[in-house]
């Protein structure tokens, strides 16, 4: 028996046709053809990129639905994708979620500016993860003090670098950590920086809780690596 496949809206692996047909005398053992219904394959669509209002259009015209949505601090403008799961090219069902990761320029997006902080530089015109990153550190210091605001503006610097790089995934928790446990205050920094020693020095400081975590957060030493080496 040899079975072919064939798009249609029948339920699937049911046969559509065969060949000798019904009726048809055949000698024993003889073969008999077989086409099977299946649907056709959807793939998931490309949304990274856009913004969260034309990613949703896109996604429900295929006749999926964003599902689960996660904010990463970036310099690209708020609600634009930075990644999704499943892939673009990946096979789709109808009513899949596709999972979004979005950037937010929110100043309150760096590890240890909140709402009082906040309210203090965005009073001063710094609004942006991107404002921050370009801002005088004497404005910032007189604000947050000198030294927080070296902190806050190195970590809008790393989160910038690897927004212009490619993604290279380090969150708000990572520059924190980069910052406070191995003073790596910019990209040419890291870029010349020791990835053993460093995840080490990082390794250590969230152990002996020099840098303050989430429960269950813990840094990676191929993400370490991978930082250092492709920025």
């Amino acid at each position: 028996m040899m079975n072919s496949k064939k798009v249609s809206t029948e339920k699937p692996n049911t046969v559509l046709e065969q060949d000798p047909e019904a009726g048809a005398t055949i000698l024993e053992d003889s073969q008999v053809n077989l086409v099977i219904a299946v649907t056709e394959v959807m793939k998931i669509p490309d949304v990274i990129n856009k913004n969260i209002n034309e990613a949703r259009t896109i996604l429900e015209s295929k006749g999926l639905r964003i599902g689960r949505i996660i904010k990463r601090s970036s310099t690209q403008e708020t609600g634009t994708v930075l990644d999704q799961n499943p892939k673009a090219g990946s096979d789709a069902e109808v009513g899949m979620p596709v999972e979004l990761v979005l950037a937010n320029q929110d100043i309150e997006m760096i590890e240890g500016i909140g709402p009082e902080r906040g309210s203090k530089l965005r009073e001063a015109g710094i609004k942006t993860i991107k404002d921050l990153v370009s801002a005088d550190y004497a404005t910032v210091g007189e604000l947050v003090g000198k030294n927080t605001a070296k902190k806050f503006i190195s970590m809008a610097k790393l989160i910038d670098g690897t927004s212009s790089l490619g993604k290279l995934g380090i969150d708000k928790q990572s520059s924190e950590i980069l910052v406070k446990a191995a003073n790596i205050y910019s990209i040419d920094e890291l870029k010349n920086a020791n990835p053993v020693e460093l995840y080490e020095l990082c390794k250590e400081a969230v152990a002996s809780g020099k840098v303050e975590v989430p429960a269950g957060y813990s840094i990676k030493q191929d993400d370490v690596k991978r930082w250092v080496e492709q920025v």
